[in-house]
């Protein structure tokens, strides 16, 4: 049945750290799982990568592991919405995408996000 299927059912996000890592909060009781709802195609946000996330909540992310100041780093870029989410909170990125693609897309939408387009 067309449109009747589950997009992402799970992600993993990982975060190494050290002894005094920065979390965004004193909290010992931080939540570790996140529920959103998937970036489903139709939605206007949505660009042509399968795996798109929902800007709110890498922006959620990037701020609950980034210290300020911090360099904010995806080796996986993919659409960008980390970089757009930076844009957003004004903290510097690095990305790196391997499909030339899909690195036009991320680009696009990271220079759009700091008023560049």
């Amino acid at each position: 049945m067309p449109g009747n299927w589950w997009p992402s059912a799970h992600e993993t996000m990982v975060y190494g750290c050290r002894k005094g890592a920065w979390f965004g909060d004193d909290s010992p009781g931080r939540c570790n799982v996140f529920v959103c709802d998937a970036l489903r195609f139709g939605r206007a946000e949505k660009t042509g990568h399968r795996n798109q996330k929902p800007l709110e909540l890498i922006k959620y992310l990037v701020r609950s592991v980034t210290p300020p100041g911090g360099l904010v780093c995806d080796p996986f870029m993919g659409s960008g919405s980390t970089g757009v989410a930076c844009a957003t909170l004004g903290l510097p990125f690095l990305g790196c995408e391997i499909d030339p693609e899909h690195f036009e897309v991320a680009c696009a939408r990271i220079r759009a996000a700091h008023g560049l387009e």
